[in-house]
């Protein structure tokens, strides 16, 4: 019997993540050379990387969805997803979840820009 045990497969699913935002760059690289052209590799290997991590937290896994995932955090930031208004439609059950970004796309971008400026921000520690 094959045992794979969790380093194992953390190593694997680390590969395939490589693997995935070589893709990911790829595609980029065709469908949007300015972005491609502008960004050092490293950084949009980074942040290609960052979208898929997030991405993965909501169900979404097709490459074309975790690329509108990608643009969307560069239009709306890269914290649109902690926005009331993004979340309810990225957990929504009803919807399948490579689908769920699209809707996002849909919502007005003031209301979700409103809705990040009203959070409070990250690790800035309680003011003392």
């Amino acid at each position: 019997m094959l045992i794979i045990r969790a380093a194992q497969m953390q190593a694997f699913q680390r590969q395939r993540d490589l693997d995935l935002v070589q893709q990911l760059v790829l595609t980029l690289e065709r469908c949007d050379r300015d972005t491609a052209r502008t960004t050092p590799p490293p950084i949009l290997q980074q942040k290609l990387h960052s979208a898929l991590l997030r991405a993965r937290q909501f169900g979404i896994r097709d490459t074309g969805a975790v690329l509108a995932y990608f643009a969307t955090a560069r239009t709306l930031g890269e914290r649109f997803d902690e926005a009331p208004s993004v979340r309810s439609v990225l957990t929504d059950p009803a919807l399948p979840a490579d689908l769920r970004i699209y809707r996002v796309a849909q919502l007005e971008p003031g209301l979700v820009q409103a809705e990040l400026a009203g959070l409070a921000p990250r690790d800035a520690g309680d003011g003392h």
